[in-house]
Order: structure tokens, then C-alpha cells, then sequence
């Protein structure tokens, strides 16, 4: 009988514990490795879809929850939701004075490149705020940055893939061109109904305080700013650039956005990312990559000039020549174009005048005030008046300016108007606290006569105040009165008394001279 060995059991236990061993390692590393797997390869022009875009965006604000958060702003025609990403290191609850930015795509639905830029904007903050020395992580820790992909989704789902012109999806589901809905501040149509898109983008505005926004659009490579429409009362007709009063700020704002653009040329398709560049459905070359809107398409009710008079400075940026393009590599290339030129944006809330309004007794906010930056502006007459804009529920407010000396109006019902001169200087922002005094109103003359006659007549001879004096004539004269009518009345019950005395005496004479005749 041949004794038992163990070698063939030990070989196989010892293959077995090998198998399990790398079946583990190899577990961890491909879920490591899908864990790791940037979000930025999964977007693609079809991630702009409905249902595409909300599993993205709940799958990314899950993973990135303590920075980020998700939220509906309304609803399309067709029932779609609007849906906004908040980024911020406290996306919950906005810290005082932290000014916010927005970001729209989309406003036409066949922007579809527009979409797919902001949708890796929104994962590049989100990623890059991992770095601790990243420029982009000081930006979350700065602003409250909001991005609305998707202000269209009826008109996407409506959009060809790939058509670089034409209107497919242009409008949302009921047919109305999103960028003409809006009030018109020039010529205002009463009775307007408002799309709830356009509804919703509104109240989205009013409920927020944005300091800058930028909307992202496709079919031209230029940045435009306001105004867009042009006023039909006015005796002259205006033709080409209709200004604003901060065209200063536009200025700068849409030259920043151009020179920080990363222009490259694609030999092999034929493609140039310089802006201001000649597009063919739109045949006209902008020069410097700038164009005020009225110069270019005069338009009334655009979203441009409904952020003005909102007080938000917004700006519109092309990114594509083909409007609704779909190639992901031209995509990815957009993207890489326009990447530092969109973060540059956010940047512009540093610099301008911030601050907040407050009561001068009680140190507490005054809201909805409404204030306005005055300087001269070379560019217009001295009729034109500044854009006002408004504090928030805080008493908050945030304004951009170039360097330069300025004074802040500040008005206030109930309240004194303050003029505050304040400097705006290179690369800073200005820090105001503004406390508005009460008015002391008047009180009416037939109230003041009766508190007047119900005080102490006694003159007060220590009284300091200019009141006081008056307040003491006041009280003289009543006691100089009062005086002379005491006399008065003492000198008559003396002359009565005196006649009382005379008749009694005359009669008393009359009865003694009838008893002597008689």
C-alpha cells in the first residue's frame, strides 16, 4: 500500500488561492479604474438629449455633492424640466457677499455645440477643484457659478444632428423663438404672453442677484453685448450700434472672452477656431470678434437686453460655424478652444464695487434698493441716465467697473439719499457699506399747534437748539398773554365795585330829600 501525499491537494489549494488572489486584484483595479474614468469622455452631442442629460447630470451631482448641487427651474411646453447645476464650495446656502455668475446654453434648440461646452465646463470645475493650487477651485471657493445646459430641450429633441444651418429645432414646442420673447425695455407690448421657458428664465434672474452672465450660442464665431434692440419712437432712427451706458464694461468684457480664446487651425478639417472669422451662412467677417447686437441683427425682446435692465451684464458667445454640429471631434476641439476663455469669465467678479446697504440706526439690510453707478461716459450725451440695478433680500450688491473714480447713488423709500465716492483700482474689487440715515418727516400744522398748547409754557432758559429758542418765544408770548388778561380782569371787578358803591350812595341821597319835602 502506497502512503497518502498531500503534494497534489497543497498544489491545488495553492492554484486556487492564486485564482481567487488575482480575481480580487484585478476586481479592484478595473472598478478603480472606472471609478477614475473622467466624466468629460462620456459627453458627447447626444448627452444633450432629455433623458440623456438628467441621468448625466444626478449621476455627476451625486458624485460631486458637496460642491454641487441640482435643481429644476421651471418646465418646458412639453413638460421638460430646466435643469440648473449650482457650483460653489457651500452650493446650499450662498455666504454674504459672494457674488454669483450664470452660464445658459442652448437658448435656440439647435445650439446644440453650446450645450456640450457647458457640460464640460460644468466637469472641469467639478473635477479641477480637487487641485488645491488650481486657479479653478479659488473660483468655486469665490463664486456661486450656476449652468443651465439646456434652456431649449423641446427645440433640441426637435434639432438634425450635424446641420450647420437651417431652423429645425430652433423653436420650442409651440413655435416661438426663445431670444425674441422676452420684455422689450424700448417697446413693450402690453398683454404679452410669455413662453415658460422664458418664464421661468425670468424669475430665475429675479430670484438671484447675478453679477455677469455669459449666454453661449453656434452658427457665427463673434461675442456680442447690448443692446440688441433699437427704440421706434425716437425722431432719428438709430442705424448700427445702439450703446449702453456701461459700453465700457461690454467692451471689455467681450475683448477678455476673444483674446483668451485658444485659436488653432485643424489643416485636416479645414477649421479655424479665430474669432470674428468669416462663416458662411452668415457671410460677414466682425474684425476684432465683437459686435454690439444692433449693429449686427437688431432684435427686439433678446435675453441680452432683458439682463441689462435687470442689472446683469451678460454677453453672447458663438463657438461654431456649423450651428448644430455633432462630430465629437470637432466638439472635443471647441471645447479645448474656448476652455480658458470661459473660466476667465468667472474671474471678471473680481473686479468692480461690492458691498451692502444698510440701516444707519439698526445695522439692517435694506432691500430692493434701487442704485446706479455715476461717471462720465464719453461715448454718450449727458440726458442719457445709468442703468439702475437693485439690492438683494441682504442688502447686497455687486457691480463691475473698469479702474477709475466713480460714486455710488443709493436711494431708498423712507430713507435719505447717499452719494458715496469710492476708486475702483486694477485687479481689486472695492468693499462699500452703505448706511442710509431716516427721513424726519415733517409734522402737520394743526398736530404741532395742538402739542404746542399741550406742553409746559415755561420758557426754558437753558435751551440750546435753534427749536428750543423758537419753542421758548413761543412759550414767552403765551405767558405775556395770560399776564395781561390777569390785569385785565383784576382792573374790571374794581371799576364794578366802584359803581356799585356810587348808585347805593345816590340812592340813600334820593330817600332823604323825598322825606324832607314831603
Amino acid at each position: 500500500m502506497k502512503p497518502f501525499s498531500t503534494f497534489p491537494l497543497l498544489h491545488s489549494g495553492i492554484l486556487v488561492f492564486l485564482f481567487l488572489l488575482l480575481t480580487t486584484l484585478f476586481g479592484r483595479t478595473t472598478s478603480q479604474s472606472s471609478r477614475n474614468k473622467s466624466p468629460e469622455l462620456s459627453i458627447t452631442w447626444s448627452t444633450c438629449g432629455y433623458s440623456e442629460i438628467t441621468v448625466f447630470l444626478h449621476q455627476l451631482v451625486a458624485k460631486y455633492s458637496t460642491i454641487s448641487r441640482l435643481f429644476s427651474i421651471g418646465k418646458s411646453v412639453e413638460g421638460r424640466d430646466l435643469w440648473v447645476v449650482v457650483i460653489s464650495d457651500n452650493p446650499i446656502e450662498r455666504p454674504l457677499l459672494r457674488p454669483q455668475v450664470k452660464f445658459v446654453g442652448n437658448v435656440l434648440g439647435n445650439y446644440g455645440p453650446s450645450c456640450y461646452v457647458l457640460l464640460r465646463l460644468i466637469t472641469h470645475l467639478l473635477k479641477t477643484f480637487e487641485y488645491e493650487d488650481s486657479m479653478e477651485r479659488r473660483l468655486v471657493e469665490m463664486n456661486e457659478i450656476h449652468i443651465l445646459p439646456n434652456m431649449n430641450p423641446d427645440g433640441f429633441m426637435r434639432s438634425i444632428a450635424g446641420a450647420c444651418s437651417g431652423t429645425y429645432g430652433r423653436y420650442n414646442a409651440a413655435g416661438y423663438d426663445l431670444n425674441r420673447d422676452f420684455p422689450d425695455i424700448f417697446n413693450p407690448k402690453e398683454g404679452k404672453e410669455m413662453q415658460p421657458e422664458t418664464l421661468a428664465i425670468m424669475n430665475w434672474i429675479r430670484e438671484n442677484a447675478f453679477a455677469l452672465s455669459v449666454s453661449m450660442m453656434s452658427g457665427a464665431l463673434v461675442v456680442t453685448y447690448p443692446y440688441d434692440s433699437v427704440p421706434t419712437d425716437t425722431e432719428s432712427p438709430i442705424h448700427g450700434p445702439h450703446l449702453t451706458p456701461d459700453d465700457d464694461i461690454f467692451k471689455h468684457l467681450a475683448m477678455t472672452y476673444v483674446k483668451n480664446v485658444n485659436d488653432t487651425q485643424d489643416q485636416d478639417m479645414n477649421m479655424s477656431s479665430k474669432m470674428g472669422r468669416y462663416c458662411p451662412a452668415i457671410k460677414r467677417n466682425f474684425g476684432n470678434g465683437i459686435v454690439n447686437g444692433a449693429d449686427w441683427s437688431p432684435a427686439s425682446g433678446t435675453m441680452l437686453d432683458y439682463n441689462y435692465a435687470e442689472g446683469i451684464f451678460e454677453i453672447m458667445v458663438g463657438v461654431t460655424c456649423c450651428r448644430n454640429e455633432n462630430n465629437l471631434t470637432v466638439l472635443g476641439s471647441v471645447w479645448d478652444t474656448n476652455k480658458h476663455a470661459m473660466v476667465e469669465m468667472i474671474r471678471e467678479t473680481e473686479y468692480g464695487v461690492r458691498g451692502q446697504v444698510i440701516d444707519a440706526d439698526t445695522h439692517l439690510p435694506i432691500a430692493g434698493a434701487p442704485m446706479v453707478k455715476l461717471s462720465h461716459y464719453k461715448h454718450l450725451d449727458d440726458k442719457v441716465v445709468p442703468m439702475p440695478w437693485r439690492t438683494t433680500k441682504q442688502g447686497e450688491f455687486w457691480r463691475l467697473a473698469l479702474p477709475g473714480k466713480y460714486s455710488l447713488q443709493v436711494r431708498s423709500e423712507g430713507y435719505k439719499e447717499a452719494i458715496i465716492p469710492f476708486e475702483v483700482k486694477h485687479n481689486h474689487f472695492t468693499t462699500l457699506i452703505v448706511e442710509l440715515e431716516k427721513k424726519i418727516e415733517p409734522l402737520p400744522i394743526t398736530e404741532a399747534a395742538i402739542k404746542t398748547d399741550q406742553q409746559d409754557v415755561t420758557p426754558d432758559v437753558n435751551a440750546k437748539s435753534i427749536d428750543s429758542m423758537s419753542l421758548n418765544v413761543t412759550h414767552a408770548r403765551l405767558n405775556v398773554s395770560e399776564n395781561a388778561a390777569i390785569v385785565e380782569s383784576s382792573y374790571s371787578k374794581h371799576n364794578n365795585a366802584n359803581l356799585d358803591t356810587f348808585i347805593a350812595a345816590y340812592f340813600l341821597i334820593f330817600l332823604f330829600v323825598f322825606a324832607f319835602v314831603y
